[in-house]
């Protein structure tokens, strides 16, 4: 299913807001002005679907349930990092008719700007296309986009832009997604904390063992060269006896002690590769230990998603039950006047 922006972003879903007496939204959802640092830039675009009950909502299309190209429209990402006592960051789509209303705003807002504040770029490339019914060119979305991200930055460092009440209308999410946002945030950096920190000490484990294993091979070579060079001096010793003496029971003495003594070598060398592979097996079982958690850690990351997805459900929501709330109060705002014209003009 598409789902709808949050507050705060170009799906936002306010109307647009008259030059001088607007109605203030519910208590509730009242929106602070940007008082801290603020750092905007607009990264990418993508292609998403327009709400049709709101000029400035998207929707974002499931990718096997695309429309048609006209019925696509052009979205931009706007990347927010907002310097709090906590770093905040997010991202917004913002419609090219958002950044439009954002200027008027801040004109109505900051009348010392009007001759400062600088135009947007010109929309000539995507209207030729939406007419000839044409999807827009990548390299002129890239275009738009270097365009976008310059006017933000720009504007950003004229004076009360920063603090102005139409800039925290665009960049404001609502107290409730902000929370989840930071909840979210720490416990994935705790979990990749724990998760890097298991992994180092497995790793370093994994190297000791590999270096005592190497070790206990290495000695384990040495000791059958060693036992090897021995043997051969054994029984060149023992030929060398049996030519000089022709003994036949110091021959048959010596082979018995060299045979007792590659015993006692074998079960050794028997005894050292036994503790190797032991300690290998070990090993092994604490690699396992350790995937078992870093999939735990992925369970948790995607609980942590799905957490995610609900607080951006309630949001839009909450969105949904604004918009309603402000064309009921337009909507009667309309009926009182149009009821004070007929009583001034019965009254005349």
């Amino acid at each position: 299913m598409p789902r709808s922006n949050p507050p705060g972003s170009s799906a936002a879903g306010h109307p647009p807001r008259a030059a001088a007496a607007a109605p203030n939204p519910p208590e509730a959802l009242e929106v602070p002005s940007s008082s801290v640092a603020v750092t905007l830039g607009v990264s990418s675009a993508e292609q998403v679907v327009a709400d049709p009950h709101n000029r400035d909502a998207v929707l974002r299309p499931r990718r096997d349930e695309l429309p048609a190209a006209p019925k696509l429209c052009t979205a931009f990402i706007l990347d927010v990092t907002r310097n709090e006592p906590e770093e905040l960051s997010y991202s917004v789509l913002v419609r090219y008719s958002r950044f439009d209303r954002l200027r008027t705003e801040l004109l109505c807002e900051l009348p010392c700007l009007r001759d400062s504040l600088p135009d947007l770029p010109q929309k000539r490339g995507f209207d030729v296309q939406k007419l000839l019914g044409k999807p827009v060119p990548p390299s002129v979305i890239e275009d738009r986009t270097r365009q976008l991200d310059a006017w933000v930055r720009q504007i950003l460092l004229m004076d009360g832009v920063m603090s102005s009440r139409a800039l925290a209308d665009l960049i404001f999410l609502g107290v409730g997604a902000e929370a989840a946002i930071r909840e979210a945030k720490a416990a994935f950096d705790s979990a990749e904390k724990r998760q890097t920190s298991r992994l180092d000490m497995l790793t370093t484990e994994l190297a000791s063992t590999t270096a005592y294993a190497k070790a206990c091979r290495e000695r384990k070579d040495r000791a059958d060269a060693n036992s090897l060079r021995l043997a051969t001096a054994l029984e060149a010793s023992a030929q060398l006896l049996a030519r000089r003496r022709a003994s036949a029971s110091l021959a048959s003495a010596w082979r018995d002690w060299s045979g007792m003594w590659r015993r006692a070598s074998k079960a050794r060398s028997a005894k050292e590769a036994a503790a190797a592979a032991a300690a290998i097996r070990g090993l092994r079982r604490r690699v396992e230990t350790a995937e078992a958690e870093a999939a735990q850690s992925r369970a948790i990351a995607a609980t942590t998603t799905l957490a995610l997805a609900q607080a951006d459900a309630d949001v839009d929501e909450l969105s949904t039950r604004c918009t309603h709330a402000c064309d009921e109060h337009a909507r009667a705002t309309r009926l009182h006047a149009a009821e004070s014209r007929q009583a001034a003009q019965a009254a005349e």
